[in-house]
């Protein structure tokens, strides 16, 4: 069937003007994109929220691993000492320090917010305490929960506030444990040391209980082992002292009453004698060799006559005399009488009496050994 083509242009046109969406159409739309969005929106930025707890709780892990890493290294001055990460990153959404708690000794971030409202975002605390690591966390809304109790300690607890207690009190009995130990000598000291261990449930032995005894700037905890110790030192020290003595030049005579050793000390030409009757003996001995030394000297000697009696050390020898034999040779005698024999029995020379007449056969050259008179 033909149409005709007026009426064919009259209908296509109508079609065209009744695609468009009417005024109800709309309002219907525009309400479910809000109800959508009222229902999205809301969950979108507790999502946001719940990506910046992550973001917080990471960033604390890297800073305590700093802090501990910190401990570690530089045992004395951690406390004060803030991790790089938190230097170099802000926190995320509103969390803010604590009491500008950003140290290596506390740590603790948290929403202002949570005192007046509450707020998705839980406080997040560590510190350390003893080289460990203690985590605190606490939350107002029940949808942060779990990311609370991932954390540790969510709420509080008494095993993190014992921990800190204990080690606390841990390091002030060390300390003034180390201070004791600096200003001592050897004896038992007025401070206790730690006794006990930082463990939960709590370890009621715990505390400042121990008694200590100082050696060597070293802590001792029971008697005998303080004992072993002053032994060994007193050995060392007395044995240094033996060295000392022995090595000396002149060697050391006489008993050794520094008091360094337990017992007094004879000594005796470099020799050590515990008892004094084997220290007179050795001393007889040796001035019986000095004597005989001397006495020695003397016979070989040209020059020496007469009477011998003390060496310089004031130890006696028997009173000898010395004279001249009358080959030349020397002899020696308890009385000088036997030395009053004349050199020349035939009395053949005459020599001058002065200064010896014992002496000129030594020295015939001097005026004073020349012949006065000659007899047959």
């Amino acid at each position: 069937m033909n149409v005709p083509l007026e009426l064919y242009r009259s209908t296509v046109k109508t079609s065209k003007d009744n695609r468009a969406f009417t005024l109800l159409e709309l309002i219907v739309v525009i309400a479910g994109l809000g109800i959508l969005a009222g229902l999205a929106i809301p969950n979108f930025l507790k999502y946001l929220e719940f990506a910046q707890i992550d973001e917080a709780k990471s960033l604390l892990n890297a800073a305590a691993a700093e802090c501990l890493q910190r401990y570690r290294t530089h045992p004395t001055d951690w406390t004060g000492y803030q991790p790089e990460v938190l230097k170099t990153r802000s926190l995320p959404g509103n969390y803010v320090y604590k009491g500008n708690l950003k140290t290596c000794n506390e740590i603790e971030i948290y929403d202002p917010a949570s005192a007046n409202s509450t707020t998705l975002l839980p406080m997040f605390k560590f510190t350390l305490a003893g080289g460990k690591l203690i985590k605190e966390s606490q939350f107002t809304n029940p949808e942060s929960e779990r990311d609370c109790k991932s954390w540790g300690n969510c709420g509080g607890s008494p095993s993190a506030q014992y921990l800190k207690t204990c080690f606390a009190t841990k390091g002030t009995c060390d300390t003034n444990l180390s201070t004791a130990l600096a200003a001592s000598r050897d004896t038992a000291l007025n401070v206790k040391a730690w006794l006990g261990s930082c463990t939960w449930p709590a370890d009621t032995n715990c505390g400042c209980k121990r008694d200590v005894w100082a050696c060597s700037n070293k802590a001792y905890f029971s008697q005998p082992e303080f004992n072993i110790c002053l032994t060994a030192k007193a050995s060392a020290a007395c044995n240094a002292r033996r060295a000392t003595l022995a090595s000396q030049t002149p060697a050391f005579d006489g008993p050794d009453t520094s008091g360094i050793c337990p017992t007094i000390d004879y000594w005796c030409a470099g020799r050590m004698f515990a008892d004094e009757t084997s220290y007179l003996s050795c001393g007889i001995e040796q001035t019986t060799i000095a004597c005989n030394a001397e006495l020695s000297r003397r016979k070989t000697s040209p020059y020496v006559n007469g009477l011998f009696d003390k060496l310089s050390n004031g130890k006696g020898c028997t009173a000898t005399y010395t004279c001249n034999g009358g080959d030349g040779s020397k002899d020696w005698y308890e009385k000088d009488s036997a030395c009053k024999t004349p050199i020349d029995d035939k009395k053949k020379i005459c020599r001058r009496p002065n200064p010896d007449p014992w002496y000129c056969p030594w020295r015939d050259t001097w005026p004073e050994c020349q012949p006065i008179c000659t007899t047959s």
